[in-house]
Protein backbone atom coordinates (compact mmCIF):
# COMPACT_ATOMS: atom_id res chain seq x y z
CA UNK A 1 0.00 0.00 0.00
CA UNK A 2 0.99 3.57 -0.83
CA UNK A 3 0.36 6.96 0.71
CA UNK A 4 -0.36 9.35 -2.18
CA UNK A 5 -0.81 13.16 -1.33
CA UNK A 6 -1.26 16.04 -3.78
CA UNK A 7 0.97 19.03 -3.73
CA UNK A 8 -1.21 22.99 -4.07
CA UNK A 9 1.15 26.17 -3.63
CA UNK A 10 -1.58 28.96 -3.00
CA UNK A 11 -4.54 28.08 0.20
CA UNK A 12 -6.21 31.25 -0.59
CA UNK A 13 -6.16 34.48 -2.16
CA UNK A 14 -8.29 37.55 -0.11
CA UNK A 15 -8.42 41.02 -2.12
CA UNK A 16 -11.71 43.96 -2.12
CA UNK A 17 -13.80 44.96 -5.41
CA UNK A 18 -16.56 47.15 -6.14
CA UNK A 19 -19.77 45.94 -8.02
CA UNK A 20 -22.14 42.97 -8.01
CA UNK A 21 -22.43 40.76 -5.07
CA UNK A 22 -22.62 37.47 -6.79
CA UNK A 23 -19.96 38.84 -9.78
CA UNK A 24 -16.66 36.43 -10.23
CA UNK A 25 -14.39 38.87 -10.19
CA UNK A 26 -10.46 38.78 -10.24
CA UNK A 27 -7.40 40.61 -9.86
CA UNK A 28 -7.94 43.14 -12.82
CA UNK A 29 -10.66 44.84 -10.97
CA UNK A 30 -9.66 44.79 -7.61
CA UNK A 31 -9.39 47.73 -5.41
CA UNK A 32 -6.14 49.83 -5.81
CA UNK A 33 -6.03 50.94 -2.21
CA UNK A 34 -7.32 47.63 -0.87
CA UNK A 35 -5.14 44.68 0.35
CA UNK A 36 -4.29 41.68 -0.75
CA UNK A 37 -3.46 38.75 0.94
CA UNK A 38 -1.81 35.46 -0.21
CA UNK A 39 -1.76 32.49 1.70
CA UNK A 40 0.69 29.64 0.25
CA UNK A 41 -0.26 25.93 1.28
CA UNK A 42 2.24 24.41 4.41
CA UNK A 43 3.69 22.28 2.21
CA UNK A 44 5.11 25.35 0.00
CA UNK A 45 5.58 26.85 2.66
CA UNK A 46 7.97 24.85 4.59
CA UNK A 47 9.86 24.40 1.54
CA UNK A 48 10.83 27.91 1.44
CA UNK A 49 12.08 28.18 4.80
CA UNK A 50 14.11 24.89 4.59
CA UNK A 51 15.80 27.00 1.50
CA UNK A 52 14.52 25.30 -1.39
CA UNK A 53 13.21 27.58 -2.99
CA UNK A 54 14.46 28.82 -6.75
CA UNK A 55 14.84 32.03 -8.17
CA UNK A 56 15.09 32.51 -11.89
CA UNK A 57 15.82 35.29 -13.66
CA UNK A 58 12.48 36.72 -15.55
CA UNK A 59 14.80 38.74 -17.97
CA UNK A 60 16.81 35.87 -19.09
CA UNK A 61 13.51 33.84 -19.44
CA UNK A 62 11.71 36.56 -21.80
CA UNK A 63 14.62 36.90 -24.27
CA UNK A 64 14.71 32.94 -24.57
CA UNK A 65 12.39 32.17 -27.41
CA UNK A 66 11.99 28.19 -27.61
CA UNK A 67 10.29 26.35 -25.38
CA UNK A 68 12.43 23.18 -24.99
CA UNK A 69 15.36 27.00 -23.64
CA UNK A 70 13.44 28.07 -21.38
CA UNK A 71 12.54 24.40 -19.89
CA UNK A 72 16.41 23.61 -19.78
CA UNK A 73 17.17 26.93 -18.49
CA UNK A 74 14.67 25.97 -15.48
CA UNK A 75 16.10 22.81 -15.29
CA UNK A 76 20.05 24.00 -15.36
CA UNK A 77 18.87 26.43 -12.38
CA UNK A 78 17.54 23.72 -10.92
CA UNK A 79 20.24 21.31 -10.86
CA UNK A 80 23.47 23.71 -10.69
CA UNK A 81 25.08 24.13 -7.30
CA UNK A 82 26.04 28.50 -6.82
CA UNK A 83 28.19 28.58 -4.44
CA UNK A 84 30.60 25.74 -5.77
CA UNK A 85 32.38 25.59 -9.21
CA UNK A 86 30.18 26.98 -12.24
CA UNK A 87 29.42 23.75 -13.98
CA UNK A 88 27.26 20.44 -14.26
CA UNK A 89 28.26 17.33 -15.49
CA UNK A 90 24.97 15.15 -16.24
CA UNK A 91 24.54 11.36 -18.48
CA UNK A 92 23.54 12.21 -21.51
CA UNK A 93 20.73 9.34 -21.54
CA UNK A 94 19.17 10.82 -17.65
CA UNK A 95 19.25 14.03 -19.09
CA UNK A 96 17.53 13.42 -21.70
CA UNK A 97 14.73 12.17 -19.63
CA UNK A 98 14.70 14.37 -17.00
CA UNK A 99 14.37 16.88 -19.94
CA UNK A 100 11.20 15.16 -21.29
CA UNK A 101 12.70 13.91 -24.76
CA UNK A 102 11.04 10.87 -25.39
CA UNK A 103 13.76 9.89 -28.07
CA UNK A 104 16.40 7.39 -26.08
CA UNK A 105 19.02 7.46 -29.59
CA UNK A 106 21.69 9.64 -28.06
CA UNK A 107 22.28 11.38 -31.76
CA UNK A 108 18.26 12.46 -31.51
CA UNK A 109 18.92 13.77 -27.97
CA UNK A 110 21.83 16.00 -29.01
CA UNK A 111 19.91 17.42 -31.71
CA UNK A 112 16.63 18.45 -29.63
CA UNK A 113 18.65 20.49 -27.13
CA UNK A 114 21.31 21.81 -29.35
CA UNK A 115 19.41 24.61 -30.31
CA UNK A 116 18.69 25.11 -26.82
CA UNK A 117 22.09 24.72 -26.04
CA UNK A 118 22.72 27.45 -28.63
CA UNK A 119 20.43 30.36 -27.86
CA UNK A 120 21.17 29.39 -23.83
CA UNK A 121 25.11 30.27 -25.18
CA UNK A 122 23.96 33.68 -26.95
CA UNK A 123 22.13 34.46 -23.90
CA UNK A 124 25.33 34.51 -22.04
CA UNK A 125 24.06 31.94 -19.63
CA UNK A 126 26.27 29.05 -20.68
CA UNK A 127 29.88 29.70 -21.70
CA UNK A 128 30.07 25.87 -23.31
CA UNK A 129 28.73 22.78 -23.69
CA UNK A 130 31.23 20.04 -24.09
CA UNK A 131 30.38 16.15 -24.58
CA UNK A 132 32.20 13.27 -23.98
CA UNK A 133 32.25 9.31 -24.45
CA UNK A 134 30.07 7.99 -27.09
CA UNK A 135 27.15 6.18 -27.25
CA UNK A 136 24.60 5.91 -24.14
CA UNK A 137 27.84 6.56 -21.93
CA UNK A 138 28.15 10.23 -22.89
CA UNK A 139 28.41 12.85 -20.43
CA UNK A 140 27.54 16.51 -21.23
CA UNK A 141 29.26 19.07 -19.33
CA UNK A 142 27.85 22.69 -18.73
CA UNK A 143 30.21 25.86 -18.20
CA UNK A 144 28.25 28.42 -16.87
CA UNK A 145 28.97 31.98 -17.60
CA UNK A 146 30.46 33.73 -14.86
CA UNK A 147 29.86 37.19 -13.23
CA UNK A 148 31.18 39.80 -15.61
CA UNK A 149 33.16 37.71 -17.57
CA UNK A 150 34.78 38.60 -20.88
CA UNK A 151 32.44 38.82 -24.14
CA UNK A 152 32.30 34.88 -25.47
CA UNK A 153 31.72 36.81 -29.38
CA UNK A 154 35.57 38.37 -28.82
CA UNK A 155 37.14 35.50 -26.96
CA UNK A 156 36.28 33.50 -29.96
CA UNK A 157 37.11 35.96 -32.40
CA UNK A 158 40.77 36.07 -30.44
CA UNK A 159 40.68 32.43 -30.42
CA UNK A 160 40.20 31.88 -34.13
CA UNK A 161 43.62 33.80 -34.67
CA UNK A 162 45.60 32.08 -32.20
CA UNK A 163 45.56 33.36 -29.25
CA UNK A 164 45.41 30.70 -26.16
CA UNK A 165 41.96 30.99 -24.20
CA UNK A 166 42.97 32.30 -21.14
CA UNK A 167 44.98 35.31 -22.61
CA UNK A 168 42.26 35.80 -24.68
CA UNK A 169 39.73 36.14 -21.76
CA UNK A 170 42.15 38.19 -19.95
CA UNK A 171 42.56 40.68 -23.21
CA UNK A 172 39.00 41.03 -23.60
CA UNK A 173 38.18 41.64 -19.70
CA UNK A 174 41.24 44.28 -20.33
CA UNK A 175 40.68 45.74 -23.49
CA UNK A 176 36.78 44.67 -24.41
CA UNK A 177 36.33 48.47 -25.90
CA UNK A 178 39.54 48.17 -28.61
CA UNK A 179 38.86 44.58 -29.58
CA UNK A 180 37.11 45.37 -32.45
CA UNK A 181 40.02 48.02 -33.66
CA UNK A 182 42.60 45.39 -33.08
CA UNK A 183 40.73 42.94 -35.41
CA UNK A 184 39.92 45.51 -37.99
CA UNK A 185 44.19 46.39 -38.05
CA UNK A 186 44.72 42.55 -38.57
CA UNK A 187 42.24 42.48 -41.36
CA UNK A 188 44.71 45.54 -42.67
CA UNK A 189 47.97 44.25 -41.83
CA UNK A 190 46.70 40.79 -43.66
CA UNK A 191 45.68 42.61 -46.70
CA UNK A 192 49.23 43.98 -47.22
CA UNK A 193 50.70 40.38 -46.71
CA UNK A 194 51.01 36.95 -44.42
CA UNK A 195 50.51 37.58 -41.16
CA UNK A 196 52.45 34.69 -39.44
CA UNK A 197 51.14 35.46 -35.79
CA UNK A 198 47.98 37.61 -36.06
CA UNK A 199 47.19 36.25 -31.72
CA UNK A 200 50.79 37.80 -31.15
CA UNK A 201 49.96 40.94 -33.38
CA UNK A 202 46.67 41.21 -31.72
CA UNK A 203 48.11 41.03 -28.32
CA UNK A 204 50.59 43.75 -29.08
CA UNK A 205 48.00 46.01 -30.72
CA UNK A 206 46.01 45.84 -27.50
CA UNK A 207 48.56 45.88 -25.00
CA UNK A 208 50.60 48.89 -26.26
CA UNK A 209 47.81 51.59 -27.95
CA UNK A 210 50.52 54.17 -28.44
CA UNK A 211 52.38 52.05 -30.58
CA UNK A 212 50.23 51.40 -33.70
CA UNK A 213 48.14 54.25 -35.67
CA UNK A 214 44.53 53.34 -36.14
CA UNK A 215 42.72 54.33 -37.88
CA UNK A 216 45.61 55.03 -40.17
CA UNK A 217 45.79 58.73 -42.19
CA UNK A 218 43.62 58.73 -44.72
CA UNK A 219 40.37 57.10 -43.32
CA UNK A 220 39.62 59.79 -41.04
CA UNK A 221 38.63 63.86 -41.53
CA UNK A 222 42.15 64.55 -39.71
CA UNK A 223 44.68 66.40 -41.91
CA UNK A 224 48.22 64.65 -41.88
CA UNK A 225 51.46 66.85 -41.33
CA UNK A 226 54.90 66.26 -42.07
CA UNK A 227 55.03 65.71 -38.46
CA UNK A 228 52.66 63.68 -37.94
CA UNK A 229 53.92 61.62 -40.99
CA UNK A 230 57.50 60.90 -39.47
CA UNK A 231 55.90 59.91 -36.02
CA UNK A 232 53.42 57.60 -38.15
CA UNK A 233 56.44 56.22 -39.46
CA UNK A 234 58.80 55.96 -36.84
CA UNK A 235 55.80 54.25 -34.71
CA UNK A 236 55.21 51.72 -37.78
CA UNK A 237 59.07 51.17 -38.02
CA UNK A 238 58.51 49.97 -34.46
CA UNK A 239 55.86 47.97 -34.37
CA UNK A 240 57.34 45.87 -36.92
CA UNK A 241 60.15 45.10 -35.34
CA UNK A 242 58.41 44.70 -32.24
CA UNK A 243 55.67 41.88 -34.32
CA UNK A 244 59.39 40.43 -35.93
CA UNK A 245 60.19 39.56 -32.45
CA UNK A 246 56.98 38.22 -31.06
CA UNK A 247 56.99 36.21 -34.31
CA UNK A 248 60.27 34.68 -33.10
CA UNK A 249 59.21 34.14 -29.48
CA UNK A 250 55.73 32.40 -31.12
CA UNK A 251 58.04 30.28 -33.63
CA UNK A 252 60.52 29.25 -30.73
CA UNK A 253 57.30 27.74 -28.09
CA UNK A 254 55.70 25.97 -31.09
CA UNK A 255 58.87 24.65 -32.20
CA UNK A 256 59.38 23.86 -28.01
CA UNK A 257 55.32 22.44 -28.07
CA UNK A 258 55.81 20.43 -31.61
CA UNK A 259 58.71 18.17 -29.57
CA UNK A 260 57.02 17.58 -26.40
CA UNK A 261 54.94 14.68 -25.34
CA UNK A 262 51.24 14.21 -26.63
CA UNK A 263 49.22 15.43 -23.65
CA UNK A 264 51.33 18.25 -23.02
CA UNK A 265 50.46 19.35 -26.39
CA UNK A 266 46.52 17.94 -26.18
CA UNK A 267 46.49 20.45 -23.03
CA UNK A 268 47.72 22.97 -24.81
CA UNK A 269 45.62 23.08 -27.91
CA UNK A 270 42.64 21.30 -26.90
CA UNK A 271 40.52 24.92 -26.23
CA UNK A 272 41.51 25.73 -30.33
CA UNK A 273 41.12 22.53 -31.84
CA UNK A 274 37.82 21.81 -29.87
CA UNK A 275 36.36 25.68 -31.16
CA UNK A 276 37.33 24.70 -35.00
CA UNK A 277 36.39 21.30 -35.50
CA UNK A 278 33.38 20.86 -32.59
CA UNK A 279 30.83 21.58 -34.70
CA UNK A 280 32.17 19.55 -37.79
CA UNK A 281 33.24 16.23 -35.92
CA UNK A 282 30.84 13.71 -34.75
CA UNK A 283 31.29 12.76 -30.31
CA UNK A 284 33.30 9.26 -31.67
CA UNK A 285 35.32 11.42 -33.65
CA UNK A 286 36.48 13.79 -31.43
CA UNK A 287 37.31 11.15 -28.77
CA UNK A 288 39.47 9.21 -31.14
CA UNK A 289 41.18 12.40 -31.75
CA UNK A 290 41.65 12.76 -28.48
CA UNK A 291 43.02 9.22 -28.00
CA UNK A 292 45.33 10.04 -30.71
CA UNK A 293 46.80 13.25 -30.02
CA UNK A 294 47.34 12.04 -26.11
CA UNK A 295 49.21 8.50 -27.16
CA UNK A 296 51.35 10.84 -29.82
CA UNK A 297 49.90 9.31 -32.89
CA UNK A 298 48.67 12.57 -34.26
CA UNK A 299 50.32 16.25 -33.10
CA UNK A 300 47.97 18.18 -31.45
CA UNK A 301 50.14 21.32 -32.29
CA UNK A 302 50.26 20.96 -35.92
CA UNK A 303 47.02 19.97 -36.27
CA UNK A 304 46.10 22.88 -34.41
CA UNK A 305 48.17 25.23 -36.72
CA UNK A 306 46.97 23.44 -40.13
CA UNK A 307 43.06 23.63 -38.96
CA UNK A 308 43.85 27.49 -37.99
CA UNK A 309 45.33 27.77 -42.05
CA UNK A 310 42.62 26.08 -42.99
CA UNK A 311 40.28 28.03 -41.75
CA UNK A 312 41.28 31.21 -42.68
CA UNK A 313 41.88 30.07 -46.03
CA UNK A 314 38.02 29.12 -46.50
CA UNK A 315 38.98 25.15 -46.79
CA UNK A 316 38.11 23.58 -43.55
CA UNK A 317 35.77 21.72 -44.89
CA UNK A 318 37.98 19.77 -46.71
CA UNK A 319 40.67 19.78 -43.73
CA UNK A 320 37.66 18.45 -41.35
CA UNK A 321 37.24 15.77 -44.52
CA UNK A 322 40.45 14.44 -44.58
CA UNK A 323 40.70 14.00 -40.90
CA UNK A 324 38.29 12.22 -40.81
CA UNK A 325 39.19 10.11 -43.38
CA UNK A 326 42.34 9.56 -40.75
CA UNK A 327 40.65 8.97 -37.61
CA UNK A 328 38.18 5.82 -39.17
CA UNK A 329 40.53 4.35 -40.99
Amino acid sequence: MYLNETLGLIARVRFWTKGARHASPDLSVMEADGALEITLTPQLADSIRSGFGQTLDTGLLRRIEQPTGRALYRLLEAHREHDQAGSLRVTLEDWGQACGIPATQSDKIRRTLGSAHEELQANAYLEDVIFEGRGQQQRIEYLFRRKNAPDPALVKELLLRGVSKTRAEQLVRDYSARVEDALAFLKHRESRGVVKNPGGLLADFLQTSDKYVWPLPGSTESPSTPKTDQIIQQRQEEAARDERAAQEQYDARQAALMNAPGPVQWRATKSSLLLLLRKHLSSQDLSELEVRCMSGALSATRLAQQAAAASARLELSRFVSELQQQLQS
